[in-house]
C-alpha cells in the first residue's frame, strides 16, 4: 500500500490520524457498473485502455476501426439518431489521461491528430439526463482516473493507533481528496465517537461492568 499523505483531524473527543493511500485494486467503473455514458476508446494507454460500452458502442467501434470516418462524420452520425452530450476523446500523453473535449456539433473541427475515440448519451436515456454534457464529462473524467492510476482510498486511526474507518475506491485525488475528507472520513469520525458517548452511558449506567 502506497501512502500519498497523512495529516491529522481534531474530533470532539481526541485528535485522528488520516492515512491517504493508493488504491490499487479498483476495476474498471465501466466494467463493474452501469452509466449512462456511451463510451467506445481505441486501445493505446497503459492499461491497454480499449472500450466499447453501451448502446451503439459497437457499431461505432467499428466505424472507427475502419479509419475511412472522419470525427466530424461520427458526431454527424450519433446527432442524426438522437444522441447527445457527444465529446471526442483524445489521449493527453502515455500514462493513460484521456480528454474529453467540449461538447460538439456536427460540423465542429475536432483534435484530428489525437482523436481517440468519442463518449455519448442515447435517446431512449436522454429522459434520465437532465445535463448530459456534465455527465458525459463526469464519466469520462472518472474513466480517466482509473486509466492512469488515480484511485485511492484513506483510513482513520485514534493515537492509540486503533483504525475507527476507512474507505477506498475513490477517483481522482487531487479533485476529490476535500470532498471525501468532508463527508466520509468526518463521518467515520462521528460514527466513532458516537459509539463511545454511547458506552460511557451505559458504563455510568453500570450496564457495562456489572459481573
Amino acid at each position: 500500500m502506497h501512502t500519498i499523505d497523512v495529516e491529522s483531524i481534531a474530533g470532539d473527543l481526541g485528535t485522528y490520524e488520516v492515512t491517504w493511500w493508493v488504491d490499487e485494486y479498483v476495476n474498471n467503473p465501466f466494467d463493474e457498473y452501469d452509466h449512462f455514458t456511451s463510451v467506445v476508446l481505441r486501445s493505446r494507454d497503459r492499461r491497454s485502455l480499449a472500450c466499447s460500452y453501451g448502446p451503439m458502442a459497437e457499431k461505432i467501434s467499428r466505424i472507427l476501426a475502419d479509419g475511412v470516418h472522419s470525427e466530424a462524420s461520427v458526431v454527424r452520425w450519433l446527432t442524426l439518431r438522437g444522441c447527445r452530450g457527444i465529446h471526442a476523446l483524445h489521449h493527453l500523453g502515455n500514462d493513460g489521461r484521456i480528454a474529453a473535449d467540449p461538447p460538439f456539433e456536427p460540423d465542429t473541427s475536432m483534435h484530428s491528430g489525437a482523436f481517440r475515440g468519442v463518449a455519448f448519451i442515447t435517446p431512449e436515456l436522454l429522459p434520465e439526463v437532465s445535463d448530459p454534457d456534465r455527465v458525459v464529462s463526469e464519466d469520462v473524467r472518472e474513466l480517466s482516473y482509473w486509466a492512469e492510476g488515480d484511485v485511492f482510498g484513506y483510513s482513520v486511526a485514534r493515537g492509540s493507533g486503533e483504525v475507527v474507518g476507512s474507505g477506498g475506491g475513490y477517483f481522482g485525488w487531487l479533485d476529490t481528496k476535500d470532498s471525501i475528507l468532508g463527508d466520509a472520513v468526518l463521518e467515520d469520525i462521528r460514527e466513532y465517537e458516537s459509539h463511545l458517548i454511547r458506552q460511557a452511558r451505559l458504563f455510568g449506567a453500570g450496564f457495562i461492568g456489572v459481573v
